[in-house]
């Protein structure tokens, strides 16, 4: 595949179909080919997690283990799927053996060929919120942030994603909100978005949210605030129409 035939084929896939097609030629030119043959290991358990793949053809199967070491599933996984991509987040070693089913080839992103473009160019850093977006909320999923136990979303904008939490230790249910990864990679908005966050948390009004803490995590942060009950204004204004004073 050329530069050009593998910025195509991300545009077809889950987490990058929103880049710009420049951003995603200089993707392209990040990456590397790779192939696996029937039966072998594209990533191993325990293994340093290093580098993320996206599958161009072929099927790997990821067998998932209970705690008595029994298979209790097994994933199967193909065209467009990405496997490894928790590496990206945070480098933690891997978690599961990812086997090819068939002949595989594949696309490398590696970490450090990664981390300096995200870097360089904020808004590619999308993909990642996509990605953890979709581990977040996902069945047997991730569901702890920090000392947080997530719960699932309960809200979406342009600056990050909402999940309703629970700090064990206090039993207090939280909002805890994920700036997305292409401000967490803009240093002035990381910076004024961490400073405005100890701001309000130094606050105390009945019209002001209270915020609790903040995560780092994932590679992007997290503002856990006060969790109100009730309607957002935008249900508000479709169910009784425009306010008046």
């Amino acid at each position: 595949m050329g530069h050009m035939s593998i910025a195509e084929f991300l545009a077809t896939v889950e987490g990058f179909k929103g880049i710009g097609s420049e951003e995603l030629a200089d993707i392209a030119e990040s990456v590397t080919e790779r192939d696996f043959a029937d039966g072998s290991h594209l990533i191993r358990k325990g293994e340093p997690g290093d580098n993320m793949y996206v599958i161009v053809e072929g099927r790997v199967q990821v067998p998932i283990f209970d705690e008595r070491g029994e298979e209790k599933l097994v994933f199967h996984l193909g065209r467009g799927d990405l496997v490894g991509e928790m590496a990206l987040l945070t480098g933690e070693a891997r978690s599961a053996d990812v086997i090819a089913e068939t002949d595989v080839h594949c696309l490398d992103f590696a970490r450090a060929t990664m981390e300096p473009l995200l870097a360089e160019h904020p808004p590619l850093a999308g993909f990642l919120t996509e990605i953890l977006g979709r581990r977040l909320e996902e069945d047997g999923g991730i569901q702890q942030v920090g000392k947080y136990r997530l719960f699932g979303k309960i809200g979406e904008g342009n600056t990050g994603k909402v999940y309703k939490a629970l700090h064990p230790g206090l039993g207090r249910i939280v909002a805890v909100k994920m700036l997305s990864h292409s401000l967490s990679y803009n240093d002035r908005f990381r910076d004024r978005f961490l400073e405005e966050a100890r701001t309000v948390a130094s606050l105390t009004h009945p019209n002001i949210v209270n915020v609790y803490d903040t995560e780092a995590a994932y590679a992007t942060y997290f503002i856990v605030m006060e969790k109100l009950i009730g309607t957002d204004l935008a249900g508000l204004l479709v169910d009784r129409g425009e306010f008046h004073p």
